[in-house]
């Protein structure tokens, strides 16, 4: 579980409860930006149920959570959209669909949430949704 003395450094992949074994840091291009440091897993599925997630045990200890989603420049779609849905304690906080070469920024209140999950799938209200990116969470900071 993060704790107070883990506000306002960039998270790593260790810091997420248990997480998938698909999970991966490295360095990725995205968009415009050239080596950039994050947390990335294959998406490949439109539907919620196959939904590739990260969990944050939060405690109730912080009242913001900031971080960016791009689709990697290497990835083998380049026609689809990710779809980010953010949960604080199993309520929808955020969702928002983030094109190829585009970055989207996320600023989530988290004031009294303990559990909280980032959700990455393919966005099913794009023509023919299916293929395989590259989702890349970058620069995952609490307040």
């Amino acid at each position: 579980m993060l704790t107070a003395g883990d506000e306002g450094r960039e998270l790593t992949l260790a810091d997420f409860f248990n997480p998938g074994q698909y999970w991966e840091e490295d360095r990725y291009d995205i968009a415009d930006r050239k080596d950039v440091p994050g947390i990335a897993t294959t998406v490949d599925s439109c539907y919620a149920s196959s939904a590739d997630e990260l969990e944050l045990r939060l405690g109730n200890n912080f009242s913001q959570l900031t971080f960016s989603v791009g689709q990697a420049n290497d990835s083998l779609s380049s026609d689809q959209s990710i779809t980010v849905e953010v949960l604080g304690n199993e309520a929808q906080r955020e969702i928002l669909s983030v094109p190829f070469n585009e970055i989207t920024e996320f600023d989530i209140p988290v004031e009294g949430v303990n559990a909280l999950k980032i959700r990455l799938l393919l966005d099913d209200k794009v023509a023919d949704c299916g293929g395989s990116v590259i989702g890349v969470l970058v620069d995952p900071v609490l307040s």
